[in-house]
């Protein structure tokens, strides 16, 4: 049996997106709603602020060259590494044209290094997602979604899975970098306000992800068939991803904001759990595609 060990991590309003940076061996992740960066060293147990910006900080990818991309309400960012961190530039990658109160909401880079991100609004609605590839316009992939959120690619990067929160579906398409999405099919449908969250998936190609408001990680088969629950001791749980040098161990991220009321905020910390699994390792995004 698996036990989530508590991190000593600053507690995030938002906590979302955590990604395994090898070149330094931590986990990062963002606490969406102030706009900061932060990473774990499971070595040593440190803690480090890595970058703090002036936006929402909905996502972000680790690039070829240890760059990271920022997506943000205010459009696509590049951090440089610098001494202490991470130092984000001016001007933006790409811009999007963004309803009032939409946002960036996850993302993931594909086979090619293209980059996908889903936005949200805050009435949840007309969520979209997007690709991005240097050197053309931003291509909307899906319309008309509620919260565009978790996402992963088959081992084999053939199929591409995308959550939809409100609806508590997880949809596959057939995926190739220079085609639409094509043939969906939804592989999990929770029941209605039990919401799957951020995702990843392993190297035998089932499906991880995080249920929001339900204080559990659920994995399925690509098929969608159980595998594993593990419950956690907080109900926002955000999302998770492999890490550590054998891609065994998990980390989670949760959030103190969205529960219910009368219900005692527990979340907004990280976990971590260890030999749960072996995941692959996630496409770096690459910012100067040319020709895909």
């Amino acid at each position: 049996m698996v036990t989530p060990l508590k991190l000593n991590t600053p507690d995030c309003l938002l906590g979302e997106n955590p990604v395994w940076y090898a070149p330094a061996g931590e986990y990062f992740w963002t606490d969406i709603l102030r706009g900061t960066i932060y990473a774990y060293a499971p070595e040593t147990g440190g803690v480090r602020t890595v970058l703090e910006t002036p936006y929402q900080t909905g996502a972000f990818l680790v690039s070829d060259d240890g760059s990271l991309v920022i997506f943000t309400e205010r459009g696509v960012f590049t951090a440089m590494r610098c001494e202490n961190g991470f130092r984000l530039l001016d001007k933006p990658l790409f811009t999007v044209p963004f309803a009032e109160g939409e946002r960036f909401n996850d993302a993931i880079a594909d086979p090619a290094g293209q980059m996908l991100s889903g936005s949200k609004r805050t009435d949840n609605t007309e969520g979209r997602l997007w690709r991005f590839s240097a050197g053309k316009e931003p291509e909307v992939l899906l319309e008309h979604l509620c919260i565009s959120n978790g996402m992963g690619f088959s081992p084999d990067g053939r199929t591409f899975y995308h959550t939809d929160s409100v609806p508590s579906t997880i949809t596959a398409y057939d995926y190739a970098p220079s085609r639409p999405l094509e043939n969906p099919r939804v592989v999990v449908q929770l029941e209605p306000g039990v919401d799957p969250d951020g995702m990843t998936v392993d190297e035998q190609g089932n499906l991880w992800f995080a249920v929001w408001g339900a204080g559990m990680l659920k994995s399925v088969s690509p098929q969608g068939e159980p595998v594993r629950t593990i419950p956690l001791e907080v109900k926002q749980c955000s999302s998770l991803c492999f890490g550590g040098e054998r891609l065994n161990d998990l980390f989670v991220t949760s959030a103190s904001i969205g529960g219910k009321e009368g219900e005692t905020p527990l979340g907004g910390g990280c976990y971590l759990l260890k030999n749960t699994g072996t995941g692959k390792p996630e496409y770096p995004a690459k910012t100067h595609l040319v020709g895909v």
